[in-house]
């Protein structure tokens, strides 16, 4: 019996830690008004190198519940000590933002994710898409209006000079 698990124990202290990737979906809020909408955001964490075939997942099939706003994707990187070695997590952060045409219940379905030569699933999500609450709808390009903006300025003694601009 000795003879069986010494050298499997020396196999499995002396082999690599296997690769963990996890893929999850998540919204900022269960609920969205129809004007200022939601953020998606699909994260793929693993201990891997990132690479280029981890790309940001189609969503043309929102399109008929779902006005897609901005699309952007970010990157962080994090280790950590952990049994005697570092220990690196990077994650790359997909985010959507998302506006209901309509209200009423809406499902975000499943998307496929390419990560680590796998492909993974996400999670359906439902939301809510609710009427702005009787506040005004206001354009998704809103721009508030500008206004003179007031600073100070300093003089060429250190005098204080209030000013508005135009």
């Amino acid at each position: 019996m000795k003879k069986i698990v010494l050298p499997v124990l020396i196999f499995f202290l002396t082999c690599p830690v296997f690769a963990k990737t996890t893929v999850e979906a998540s919204v900022d809020s269960a609920s969205a008004t129809l004007e200022e909408g939601l953020t998606y955001t699909i994260q793929v964490k693993t201990d891997e190198q990132l690479t280029t075939e981890t790309g940001m997942p189609d969503l043309s099939v929102l399109e008929k519940d779902f006005q897609i706003g901005s699309q952007y994707q970010s990157t962080s990187f994090a280790s950590k000590y952990e049994n005697g070695k570092f220990v690196f997590e990077r994650s790359r952060y997909y985010r959507y933002k998302l506006f209901p045409l309509s209200e009423g219940k809406k499902t975000i379905p499943s998307f496929q994710v390419r990560a680590g030569g796998k492909v993974f699933k996400t999670d359906p999500i439902t939301i809510e898409a609710v009427d702005s609450g009787g506040r005004q709808p206001r354009a998704r390009n809103y721009q508030p209006p500008a206004t003179a903006p007031q600073y100070r300025q300093y003089g060429q003694y250190g005098q204080q000079q209030d000013r508005q601009t135009a």
